[in-house]
């Protein structure tokens, strides 16, 4: 016998909740006999009154056992769903239930990035979307941010009909805002966030570590560290450098080279040995020029000299000696400091290789040298070479001289014999072994820090007094022979008789009354050189200026009066 059971609801459908974009599984199972056929259907309005039937797809499913499951739930899928069981056996079974899809916080933009140049304002905008209430709040780098501390900083909101506005406004931006700024939106369905990465542009700043790594007396090669490029690609470096002065440079000495960003060295070339450089670097990119680094001072190494020596002239002293005399080198061309000279020497008609005599630079070092054991009448040619710690440089041009064909008389030596308030009495005498003849000598003389002046004394005489000089003054004195290149002979210094006048005591000089003081001049002495005449002057004694009362009175004047003056007060004299 078959028993036909009409269907029951094992697992009746209830009301589903479920938040958009989540997959929702409704149960609804029936049994009886024969086993009841379970449909779906879904009301096409808002209201369930007029329904359609729900056919399996991708997005909706319905199992054997008349669970109905939907994937990724949208808002379109919210509704009234009516659930049939039916198997022919009486009425069947219908149940209808709500399928209410919630909205959680969300963004649809997840990271964006914003470029502001520094000084510049920033604005920051994210939209969350979701049901309300919607809760929007900032963080900075992961931090809390709250606006309302920061100075800078404002938020605003605006809500709309599916979510809410929210803005980050930062006035006058500078490195400190670049960062990672994050949205985060909550409400009762989920929370969600957005990412704002905030890139401050500005100019680099200055390129680090400047050093030299190498330095010829050519080349200087330097190398730096990269700087922070301002959040802007780096377009070049700009390297300048000059010779250091003293001076002001001008910008005519200063020379520039553009490197590309890529590079972190750079070699400097065609530079002067031994010269004092200074080096500067600074980044450029989009947004202008860094400052430069604080300068490099390095200097080239030293180099053998460039440069002959100048001006060389040759003098022929006697029949077997030339004194051979000559200038630096060009200072731009020495590349060192002159160590000392090469005198190279050899008769104009050999073919032998030249003798070279060194000569080492000291202390207030002439350049000259004496060339002795020499041939008779003989012709010569001479060339100079500087040297310095580098090596010599080249030679000067030759430079021909002759040797005399009789010696010179020889230099004498000279005294002081004695001396006036305007005269000195000179004595000399030949050199023992001076046989050349001499037929007069002149005396050269000048006081210090004077000019030379010369006097002759011809004949066989050895004294000789050089008059009308000053009183008290000090004077150098050298003597020559009047034939050939006699040479002179060694500076003597002596000084006339006497001295300054002496100021008498001041009670001995004054005398004072109520608008004058009396000046006694012949209260003064002599001192042994004769007073040609006084200058007064006087002032006031805070006053800084003097006044010249009187420039040239005879000394023959016994007293002279500085009259008219104010009665109790203080004057200085100058006399």
């Amino acid at each position: 016998m078959v028993i036909h059971v009409p269907p029951r609801w094992k697992t009746e459908p209830n009301d589903v909740d479920v938040i958009k974009g989540r997959s929702v599984m409704i149960d609804c199972e029936a049994e009886g006999f024969p086993p009841p056929r379970l449909t779906w259907r879904k009301a096409e309005g808002s209201v369930p009154e007029s329904y359609k039937p729900i056919s399996s797809s991708s997005h909706l499913h319905v199992f054997e056992n008349g669970s109905l499951t939907i994937l990724d739930v949208g808002e379109h899928d919210a509704g009234f769903y009516l659930c049939q069981a039916s198997n022919g056996i009486g009425s069947g079974l219908s149940k209808v239930i709500s399928l209410t899809v919630h909205v959680s916080a969300h963004f649809n933009t997840k990271f964006h990035a914003e470029i502001v140049k520094k000084g510049q304002d920033a604005k920051l905008s994210c939209e969350a979307f979701g049901e309300r209430p919607l809760t929007i709040l900032w963080t900075k780098d992961k931090q809390p941010l709250n606006a309302k501390l920061m100075a800078r900083y404002r938020q605003t909101e605006t809500v709309f009909t599916n979510g809410t506005l929210s803005e980050l406004l930062i006035e006058s931006v500078d490195r400190s805002d670049s960062a990672l700024f994050t949205c985060l939106a909550r409400n009762s369905y989920g929370k969600d966030e957005s990412n704002i990465q905030l890139i401050i542009q500005e100019k680099p700043d200055i390129p680090q570590e400047l050093r030299v790594t190498r330095s010829t007396s050519r080349t200087i090669d330097i190398s730096w560290s990269p700087p922070y490029s301002g959040n802007s690609r780096l377009l070049k470096y700009l390297l300048a450098y000059e010779e250091s002065r003293d001076a002001i440079s001008t910008s005519k000495d200063v020379k520039q080279v553009a490197i590309p960003p890529s590079e972190t060295t750079w070699s400097i070339s065609s530079l002067t040995p031994n010269t004092r450089y200074s080096i500067r670097i600074s980044a450029v990119n989009d947004l202008g020029e860094s400052e430069s680094s604080n300068p490099l001072e390095v200097a080239t190494e030293e180099e053998a000299p460039g440069g002959p020596p100048l001006s060389v002239k040759v003098l022929p002293l006697s029949s077997t000696a030339v004194k051979v005399l000559w200038e630096p080198p060009e200072a731009s061309l020495q590349f060192g400091a002159i160590k000392g000279y090469y005198v190279g020497y050899k008769r104009k008609e050999s073919s032998d290789k030249y003798v070279y005599k060194t000569l080492e630079n000291r202390e207030n070092l002439r350049e000259e040298r004496i060339l002795t054991n020499l041939e008779r009448n003989t012709r010569y040619r001479i060339r100079v070479q500087a040297f310095n710690s580098k090596g010599a440089g080249p030679p000067s041009d030759d430079v021909e001289v002759e040797t005399l064909q009789e010696d010179p008389p020889r230099p004498p030596s000279l005294e002081i014999l004695g001396m006036t308030s305007s005269s000195v009495t000179l004595k000399w005498k030949k050199d023992a072994g001076d046989t050349a003849p001499a037929s007069g000598y002149i005396i050269y003389y000048k006081k210090e820090y004077g000019s030379w002046k010369s006097e002759e004394v011809f004949g066989d005489i050895y004294t000789y007094t050089v008059g009308n000089l000053q009183c008290g003054m000090r004077y150098e004195f050298y003597i020559t022979a009047m034939d050939g290149n006699g040479e002179k002979s060694e500076i003597i210094t002596g000084r006339t008789s006497g001295r300054a006048p002496i100021a008498p005591e001041k009670e001995e000089l004054l005398s004072v009354n109520d608008t004058s003081i009396t000046i006694q001049l012949s209260s003064w002495k002599s001192g042994g050189c004769p007073i040609t005449h006084f200058e007064i002057k006087y002032k006031q004694q805070r006053q800084k200026n003097w006044i010249l009362f009187a420039d040239r009175v005879s000394s023959n004047r016994k007293s002279i009066t500085v009259s008219n003056l104010l009665p109790s007060t203080w004057y200085q004299l100058q006399l």
